[in-house]
């Protein structure tokens, strides 16, 4: 998870007990379910998976595709994620330390992004994703999974910058930077204190262009 506006990282201090969340594994196990059915993965794509916290998602897309880069700001988190990729013997999730928010983009492009649960701890999110469709070879696909909008009950217990996102109005985004076919499904809903929070998951092309030299 990254760090909010580049200030101490506050997962450092959950690493402990983050993988033990029977709610956390289920939903980690519902969002790489959807993206299977969203994105045609091949063996060959590189990948990013950006606040990728203890590697437990890109652990489960890791056998689908050729690599992927595991990225997170906290460095708590990227300790554990080590860890777990040592235990399963995982040797093609490569970890790198990095806030988009504040350090600069990686020297390399992907076949696919994807960031889950990140979001909403981005102040401002628009420019996020438009760094992160900027690191998009073309063709390649950008998924972002998240909270619908809610009140705030989510996280009652502390302070977070977006309270969920309409996932409609997400895609309208991504249609603006010049991403296309953005498409989404709810992926899973989370119970907490006995109410259900529906996540989506939404995905998007960089949309070719014959014209860009670049692509």
């Amino acid at each position: 998870m990254t760090a909010l506006n580049g200030a101490r990282n506050p997962f450092d201090e959950r690493v402990a007990a983050w993988d033990q969340n029977p709610s956390r594994r289920a939903l980690t196990a519902a969002i790489a379910d959807t993206l299977q059915a969203l994105v045609p993965f091949q063996p060959g794509m590189r990948l990013l998976e950006y606040g990728c916290g203890t590697a437990a998602l890109s652990l489960r897309l890791a056998g689908r595709v050729g690599g992927i880069v595991a990225a997170d700001a906290s460095a708590g988190m990227l300790e554990q994620a080590r860890k777990n990729i040592v235990a399963a013997g995982n040797g093609n999730i490569r970890l790198l330390r990095l806030d988009l928010t504040r350090d600069p983009p990686p020297g390399e492009r992907y076949d696919g992004i994807v960031s889950a649960m990140t979001l909403h701890h981005i102040e401002d999110a628009p420019a996020l994703l438009r760094r992160l469709a900027d690191l998009l070879a073309p063709g390649g696909f950008l998924a972002i999974a998240d909270l619908c909008l809610e009140d705030g009950s989510f996280h009652a217990d502390g302070v977070v910058p977006h309270y969920g996102f309409d996932p409609a109005g997400l895609a309208a985004v991504l249609t603006e930077m010049g991403l296309a076919n953005p498409r989404w499904r709810i992926a899973h809903r989370l119970n907490r204190n006995g109410r259900d929070y529906p996540v989506f998951l939404l995905c998007a092309e960089h949309a070719r262009r014959l014209t860009d030299p670049s692509c």
